[in-house]
């Protein structure tokens, strides 16, 4: 059998578009393998950002080993974990404020500082909610009498009240407490003051 010219060139063309076809397979095997490793790289980001938040929550995790849990909470205290799930509660705790939702405020601290909590919202003008542009926290101090743990976190924070507001830094210092050798204990905030305010007690 004798190929025609356009036969031919219906061959080419057929085989150029198996090609493409076949390229395109693979483009799109490559892009899924690379979503893959995006979403493996996400989901193990959130589960180290949960964990952190994991400490200071108030119901724990039944589905983490009490070992852990503890390993956070006594000797093995992890100042890098601590601060990332510190900077996380400060979040919370601040937009919990700012909607003045103190039943939810109750999960994430002490009866100590709940109490000043509801004390300040009767006593203070509700301000505008607070846009966190940036929070930063270091480890002050921290203590283990082998009953209580208490760790004292400096925030240094750049916000802006309200839309049209210019941007302005804080300082707050926040002591957060928990059991020494409980693993179901977890931290919850026990006081704070603003920077000035400590300076000025020390006079």
């Amino acid at each position: 059998m004798l190929l025609t010219p356009l036969d031919i060139l219906l061959i080419i063309i057929c085989i150029f578009l198996l090609l493409r076809f076949l390229a395109a397979k693979k483009h799109d095997g490559d892009d899924s393998a690379q979503d893959e490793a995006m979403k493996r790289r996400a989901t193990d980001a959130y589960k180290r950002a949960e964990r952190a938040w994991d400490m200071l929550r108030d119901e724990p995790d039944e589905d983490e080993e009490p070992e852990n849990r503890a390993q956070a909470l006594r000797g093995d205290f992890d100042p890098k974990e601590f601060l990332s799930g510190a900077k996380m509660a400060y979040a919370r705790i601040r937009e919990s404020w700012d909607a003045r939702d103190l039943d939810d405020l109750v999960h994430f601290t002490t009866p100590r500082a709940h109490e000043e909590f509801l004390r300040r919202a009767e006593e203070e003008t509700r301000p505008p909610r607070a846009e966190l542009l940036l929070v930063n926290a270091s480890l002050v101090e921290r203590r283990n009498d082998g009953v209580t743990q208490e760790a004292t976190v400096l925030f240094d924070v750049t916000l802006r009240e309200g839309a049209d507001s210019e941007t302005k830094k804080v300082q707050d210092v926040w002591k957060f407490v928990c059991g020494a050798d409980d693993p179901h204990s977890h931290w919850k905030l026990d006081a704070m003051q603003k920077v000035e305010d400590t300076f000025q007690s020390k006079q």
